[in-house]
């Protein structure tokens, strides 16, 4: 589902930049009237996390039972937000952070390949979930690389 659905920068497809609240919840409503929604994955042609309600869309389906990820290159998750997102019931974050610093930093404006990997390693000791990073062909990533 998309939440963000930009075209290029400081424009969006629905003129709003957000899909509004009460339009989501009716969107997972009729879903729900059709079919057994067992998950959802919250992304965008952006980034996701640029929605500053998204914890209130993973909450509203993690009430009704439903998993909920979201697919975010996760340069913007501060240890407060990736808190709060937990706390919201985010199950799973879908990611294309690379092993390799000068490509990250290159392709995002503004990241900080060291920085995105400490808060991302934060957000998985502060969660229950404890997956292995993996870079390109297996090869282990570590805070220190």
């Amino acid at each position: 589902m998309h939440l963000l659905p930009a075209k290029r920068p400081g424009e969006f497809v629905n003129g709003r930049g957000v899909k509004p609240f009460a339009d989501f919840k009716h969107i997972i409503a009729n879903l729900r009237s059709c079919f057994d929604v067992r998950i959802v994955s919250l992304h965008s042609d952006g980034e996701p996390l640029l929605n500053k309600r998204l914890e209130a869309y993973i909450e509203h389906l993690t009430m009704l039972g439903i998993y909920v990820t979201v697919s975010s290159n996760c340069s913007l998750l501060s240890d407060e937000r990736s808190h709060r997102l937990i706390k919201a019931g985010l199950r799973m974050v879908g990611t294309d952070f690379c092993a390799d610093p000068a490509l990250y930093e290159r392709l995002r404006v503004r990241g900080v390949w060291r920085e995105t990997l400490a808060s991302s390693l934060r957000s998985l000791d502060r969660s229950r979930f404890k997956p292995t990073f993996l870079a390109r062909r297996d090869a282990p990533v570590s805070p220190d690389s």
